[in-house]
């Protein structure tokens, strides 16, 4: 209901300032609201990103430790984790 008002009031405003400069501005705004929510959207998607091979990569270091616990080969555990031996030793 307050939405409903808020637009019907926002159309009065627009009405009132069509043909003057404020509309730019008014457009102007609002594409700058619009891609600090685009860049908002990215930076989350590209912390995402980085969050899940940081996840990845710490899961892989855990279990080629697991494995060297266990009494597996250092160049095995290196063959099959893709890790240089100094990361997980």
């Amino acid at each position: 209901m307050i939405g409903n008002k808020l637009d019907t009031d926002m159309e009065k405003i627009i009405k009132k300032l069509e043909g003057k400069r404020e509309v730019k501005k008014m457009h102007a705004v609002e594409v700058l609201r619009k891609d600090r929510e685009r860049i908002r959207i990215e930076s989350l998607k590209e912390g995402i990103e980085k969050g899940k091979k940081e996840g990845k990569k710490e899961g892989i270091l855990c279990v080629a430790k697991k494995m060297l616990k266990e009494g597996l080969d250092e160049e095995f555990i290196s063959k099959i984790t893709g890790l240089d031996k100094n990361k997980f030793i």
